[in-house]
């Protein structure tokens, strides 16, 4: 075997000397998020707003989403719900052994990754609409060992049906709103901090209905419905170890703790003595163990560490480790190095680092492509909308700087918002109906851009008339109003009073009646009375065609008229209405002409 087919072959074997580690379990929020003054002054605005404004709670409101940007388990992370326990003990709804709370904590704590996250900024929502009843800002927000005196930035939203909710910790200067204010599901309101009674930047999300505490999420611990729509973390609650954040670095890494802004660089200089990384690894199990391999840019292994006891005896649910390692610099190889960590034996993360000759260039490199998604599915004007990146969280820039996203929400082709987040999602407040709705999301890390993504959605129309055309007679069958898409509209007479075999027609105009919401009463074109309420404009262009005919099968079988659009870029953002007609050519069913509801729908690119 020659050792010019195998290069790694020729190189020296080097002692490799023993590798340094460090870190360990981290303690967060281990005393009262909010400080008895502040807690004093909540309560006392509550109490103000309760004497001028009574709001019984019903018990009845449930959250549609959780009020914070991000995807948990990627970058966000629950570490601490409601106490449920009243004596000195500790339990949370989900009975969890080591619970994620602590004595006496009253809301959901959910943390982002560190500091330079938050100085990007991850936004705070309203979790539903609501009258902003306080407001505070101008503290301090990088609190890391609270003494006690420190005030908190927050916001406190009455949302109705007696529910109050307190968003704490903020960042200074990122409080949106103001009190008296109304603000609606999905409109931020502040940026995620450390201000107040807190160790870490993270989100105290805490509910009440009137004065009585209540844990909105449903557990074993905590029976009953959930207080949210789609509850997350859901039940049972996942405690599995995963990987929350990793990055190589250039320099030591003992004086760093959580949550500093910790050093991040994805090339190692030969020449430089050793190679640094470091992991966030949240739910650690008690006596789990770590190994890693340092694989040569030919694919062959350098240094395999074999099986470690990282030193722990109980479960932790948050820890933060880092490595040294001189392999690399005993091998002194330029080329992709890469590191495959294992934690209990799975590996959780293969991670590249570029070697180069010391003093050569290292260029910044833009961050990875991206994928997303847009939901809900089929939204409806009461629905916010949510976009979330679903490519890898880890392994999204080769130079593991921080990520931030761009993201730019238009609306019918129009911007409705725009905002640079670190967060892996964003939302926009509900839409009305017909509307088309797309987002662009940027990747960044400050110096340059990487490739832009797209995804649109349509909201589903709602449809309009004074009641005299019955409802649900003009539906939704599929497809949207999109260049290149067909949207297929259902025609249909609940009541049943026109024959089978009645042709459904749909007529398609620029404009409504000029009555609008109303229309005009035509006497014998009702499907359920002795009206029919004609409401598209029949002046001249309109109506712009008439698409058909389908048969009708009956009742509850809405006849399928589809509308094929061109690719003409012009149309984008052209509102059409559309009216169905049943014509029954025998009067059979007492009706020869029924006319439908209307809808308005708006194309989108």
């Amino acid at each position: 075997m020659h050792p010019a087919a195998f290069p790694f072959l020729a190189l020296p074997l080097l002692p490799v000397p023993a590798p340094q580690s460090g870190g360990g379990p981290v303690h967060l929020n281990a005393t009262a998020c909010i400080s008895p003054e502040q807690r004093a002054e909540a309560q006392a605005a509550v109490a103000r707003f309760l004497a001028t404004s009574p709001s019984p709670a019903d018990g009845s409101v449930v959250y549609p989403f959780y009020p914070q940007a991000g995807v948990h388990f990627e970058d966000l992370f629950a570490i601490n719900f409601n106490d449920l326990d009243p004596s000195p003990g500790t339990l949370d709804w989900s009975c969890a052994p080591t619970a994620y709370t602590y004595d006496g904590h009253a809301a959901s704590d959910t943390m982002i990754r560190s500091f330079g996250e938050q100085a990007v900024g991850v936004p705070i929502y309203a979790a539903l609409d609501g009258t902003v009843i306080a407001a505070v800002d101008g503290n301090f927000d990088m609190v890391t060992n609270p003494t006690g005196s420190e005030p908190a930035n927050y916001v406190i939203v009455s949302h109705g049906g007696g529910r109050f909710a307190y968003y704490w910790h903020m960042k200074m200067g990122s409080v949106a709103v103001s009190p008296g204010e109304s603000v609606v599901a999905g409109q931020q309101i502040g940026l995620i901090g450390s201000s107040g009674f807190s160790s870490s930047p993270h989100l105290h999300f805490e509910s009440w209905d009137g004065f009585t505490l209540v844990e909105p999420y449903a557990g074993p611990c905590n029976p009953g419905p959930s207080g949210w729509v789609d509850q997350v973390p859901a039940d049972p609650l996942d405690t599995s170890l995963f990987l929350y954040d990793f990055a190589f670095a250039r320099q030591p890494l003992a004086s760093f703790v959580y949550p500093d802004e910790m050093p991040r660089d994805g090339y190692y200089e030969i020449g430089d003595p050793l190679t640094y990384w470091w992991v966030y690894l949240p739910n650690m199990p008690a006596f789990s163990t770590y190994r890693y391999e340092l694989v040569l840019p030919s694919g062959a292994v350098a240094y395999d560490s074999g099986t470690v006891p990282f030193g722990i005896a109980e479960f932790y649910p948050f820890t933060w480790w880092w490595w040294a390692d001189s392999t690399m610099a005993s091998f002194a190889v330029p080329g992709t190095w890469k590191l495959r960590l294992y934690v209990n034996g799975a590996q959780i993360v293969e991670a590249p680092v570029e070697s180069v000759a010391s003093g050569a260039p290292t260029p910044n490199r833009a961050p990875e492509a991206i994928t997303a998604v847009l939901g809900p599915d089929s939204p409806t004007a009461s629905d916010t909308l949510a976009c979330a990146i679903t490519s890898t969280s880890i392994l999204d820039d080769r130079d593991y700087d921080i990520v931030r996203y761009r993201y730019v929400w238009t609306v019918d082709g129009n911007v409705a918002r725009d905002v640079a987040s670190a967060a892996r999602s964003d939302r926009l407040p509900a839409q009305p109906g017909g509307s088309f709705v797309t987002v662009t999301v940027t990747p960044g890390d400050g110096q340059g851009d990487g490739p832009a993504t797209s995804v649109s959605t349509w909201v589903q129309p709602e449809p309009y008339g004074c009641g005299f055309n019955p409802a649900a007679s003009l539906v939704v069958l599929g497809g949207e109003p999109a260049l290149g898409s067909t949207l297929t509209l259902g025609v249909d007479n609940p009541a049943g009073t026109q024959t089978p075999g009645s042709l459904a027609f749909l007529a398609l105009a620029g404009s409504p009646d000029p009555g609008t919401p109303c229309g005009t009463l035509i006497p014998g074109w009702g499907m359920s009375g002795p009206f029919g309420e004609l409401l598209l404009s029949v002046v001249a262009p309109n109506p712009l065609a008439v698409l058909g005919p389908a048969a009708w099968s009956g009742p509850g079988v809405p006849a399928g008229v589809p509308t094929a659009f061109s690719t003409n870029p012009a149309l984008v953002g052209v509102p059409l209405y559309y009216q169905g007609l049943l014509f029954d050519a025998t009067g059979g069913g007492g009706i020869v002409f029924g006319l439908t509801e209307a809808l308005q729908v708006v194309v989108g690119p």
